[in-house]
């Protein structure tokens, strides 16, 4: 990757951020570690949790399992979509 590249904020292949320093609050940190956490615990259900980061830095999620997808806007949504499918939060 090239300096240029690095400085425009590029994303690894699930779409996060490849610079640590874009993301550096309180916040940010916690989130992630938050969305990790839910990520597998959907894995033990048998799901797939992403997320991706549009240019305006805003979150989305998507959930999927057999070619059908929901897309939850929030966190929160994310593990009340975790408990409807039966997963431990």
């Amino acid at each position: 990757m090239s300096p240029k590249e690095k400085a425009q904020g590029a994303t690894n292949t699930e779409g996060l951020p490849t610079n640590t320093n874009a993301v550096n609050s309180g916040t940010a940190d916690y989130s992630s570690k938050a969305f990790f956490k839910l990520q597998a615990s959907f894995a033990m259900e048998g799901h797939l949790l992403r997320r991706t980061e549009s240019t305006d830095c805003a979150l989305s999620y998507v959930a999927e399992r057999w070619g059908q997808a929901r897309a939850p806007r929030t966190l929160d949504e994310v593990s009340g979509f975790l408990v409807q499918i039966g997963g431990a939060v």
